[in-house]
């Protein structure tokens, strides 16, 4: 039987600073059709968390967040999954078309949404895998890598650049990364074969002569665009992540380059949803073949601002997590 009553929730009613986060009770979600209730373990924070928190005035009220860990509470019939299965996931809930996220109790979840929580990570922990990995899956989903393969990843110790990193490694990549000086010898224990100090070298003069197959961005901005076609391939492909302010006469400028061919494939993406890919990145996880790099854990109903301010600050190394329930 569905649990009844309320829930806590982290929510903001107006834009800006991580003050704005408050903890309230709502009602525990009913379970829709095709969906399982799910009582959450952990989340983490996102980059998008804090940037929507600051500026987004659509659908509020609202709670942050997209990243899913936990234990199922109540399935509908014919579920692939069962009560007391561990689950990861990623809700589309993050961006700002949506009231609802995961700095919540309780979520009710699509099951394609869903997959099976590595065994050796634990559920307040797995919360840090969802959006990132599947950022990586989802931008990396048309590169054809071959072993020796060329790939700039910027930003390579942010949670996502960590998981570019590895999975171009894995897939038999030269991988070079971009950090600050204090993630360089990091970088290299990640994998990377070379290393790029961002507040130090230009990487569009040092690899001028030396093109990269594919460029993985989530930072933006004029600093990591305006000298990428300068150090890419024509066949190649450069994809970039969604963020508040994006140039959008500039991604249409760029889309149309690749189309033409006068440049190379430009990908502007924000992630969604795949309960697949999900499973896949958690079999490796548990095959120890792909690891979470976590920089530091926060309560959720009582360290929520400090984990905001935190993330904003631009240091974290990995991915900041959201604890709800230690297993």
């Amino acid at each position: 039987m569905a649990p009844s009553g309320t829930m806590r929730v982290v929510v903001y009613n107006q834009p800006g600073d991580a003050s704005v986060l408050k903890v309230e009770e709502r009602p525990i979600p009913t379970r829709g059709d095709g969906e399982v209730l799910v009582k959450q373990y952990g989340t983490s924070v996102n980059p998008v968390d804090f940037k929507m928190r600051s500026s987004n005035k659509e659908n509020l009220p609202k709670i942050p967040g997209g990243d899913i860990s936990g234990i199922i509470e109540e399935v509908g019939s014919g579920s692939k999954f069962k009560k007391g299965d561990r689950v990861i996931g990623l809700a589309p809930w993050f961006w700002m078309s949506f009231k609802e996220g995961t700095y919540a109790e309780y979520v009710s979840a699509k099951e394609e949404w869903l997959a099976y929580c590595p065994k050796s990570l634990p559920l307040h922990e797995a919360g840090q895998v969802p959006l990132v990995s599947l950022t990586c899956w989802q931008a990396m989903s048309d590169w054809n890598i071959r072993p020796g393969s060329r790939v700039l990843v910027h930003a390579g110790s942010s949670g996502v650049g960590t998981w570019v990193l590895q999975t171009a490694k894995l897939r038999g990549a030269h991988v070079v990364a971009t950090a600050g000086p204090k993630n360089q010898e990091f970088l290299k224990e990640l994998g990377a074969d070379e290393t790029i100090n961002y507040r130090e070298q230009d990487f569009a003069e040092v690899y001028k002569d030396k093109p990269f197959d594919y460029i993985f961005d989530s930072v933006g901005g004029e600093n990591t665009v305006k000298g990428y076609t300068k150090i890419i391939n024509k066949s190649g492909a450069y994809t970039e992540i969604a963020n508040n302010g994006t140039d959008q006469n500039r991604v249409k400028e760029y889309t149309e380059m690749g189309k033409k061919g006068e440049g190379a494939k430009y990908k502007f993406m924000i992630v969604e949803p795949n309960g697949k890919w999900m499973q896949e990145i958690a079999d490796l996880i548990e095959q120890g073949k792909l690891k979470c790099v976590k920089d530091r854990s926060y309560d959720l109903f009582s360290q929520v601002r400090e984990a905001h301010e935190f993330q904003e600050t631009g240091r974290a190394r990995g991915k900041v997590i959201l604890e709800i329930i230690k297993e």
